[in-house]
């Protein structure tokens, strides 16, 4: 009788422990999200949704160019005279501005004073002396005495720093007829005209036409005319 050989015995099979316990690991991460998710919703639910802020549009503030004022004209480069009062006539005393390009001349003597401006071939008179004075009559108005009639001569009105008003009309009795003369009468209640002015008698000469750029300079000076106390 042979003897039997024994039957070898298949080892027992080894348990993948390891992936076992990975698997587990996730599923229970799968489980606490959702468990976290399922919470996240139902608080959502159950509380109300906070509006998100929507942003409110702001004024805008747009720089602007502050318009460039312009220049007015400089006296920069004009002189002032300044007079005294004259004993014995009723005139003011004064003062007056003038351009540099204009020339002065002052002649005072005991009982006259003259002040003349000269450019050129024009003048700018301004003559104080006792004299007797007339009125005015101009376009409107009706004569009361002797009065010199303006009614149908052109003028044009100067108001001086002072606030004593002065018209400007083409002269029509000129003491040399190869010249232009233009004279003034004047008031200081803005009703009764007259002449002399109360800064004298003044007037404008030249020995040709006068352009209107030379008036509009020359009542320009006069604008500054100035009683002084």
């Amino acid at each position: 009788m042979e003897p039997t050989s024994p039957t070898p015995t298949a080892p027992p099979p080894v348990t993948p422990q390891k992936n076992n316990t990975l698997i587990f690991i996730l599923i229970g991460i799968i489980i606490l999200l959702i468990g976290l998710g399922g919470g996240y919703l139902f608080k959502n639910q159950m509380s109300p949704a906070t509006p998100t802020p929507t942003p409110q549009a702001q004024n805008q503030i747009i720089p602007t160019t502050q318009p460039t004022s312009t220049p007015t004209q400089t006296k920069a480069l004009w002189s002032t005279y300044t007079g005294t009062k004259l004993s014995g006539v009723s005139f003011n005393a004064y003062a007056i501005q003038y351009p540099d390009t204009w020339t002065p001349v002052h002649k005072a003597g005991d009982l006259t004073d003259t002040y003349t401006l000269t450019k050129g071939n024009a003048e700018i008179k301004i003559y104080q002396a006792p004299m007797g004075g007339g009125g005015c009559v101009f376009s409107g108005e009706m004569p009361q005495g002797p009065m010199q009639d303006l009614r149908n001569t052109k003028y044009t009105e100067i108001m001086t720093a002072s606030g004593v008003v002065l018209r400007r009309f083409l002269s029509t009795n000129p003491n040399n007829g190869s010249k232009v003369v233009y004279d003034f009468c004047g008031t200081n209640n803005g009703t009764d005209w007259g002449t002399p002015t109360s800064f004298g008698m003044i007037t404008y000469t030249s020995t040709a036409s006068f352009l209107d750029a030379d008036l509009s300079e020359m009542d320009a000076i006069l604008k500054t005319l100035q009683v002084v106390k």
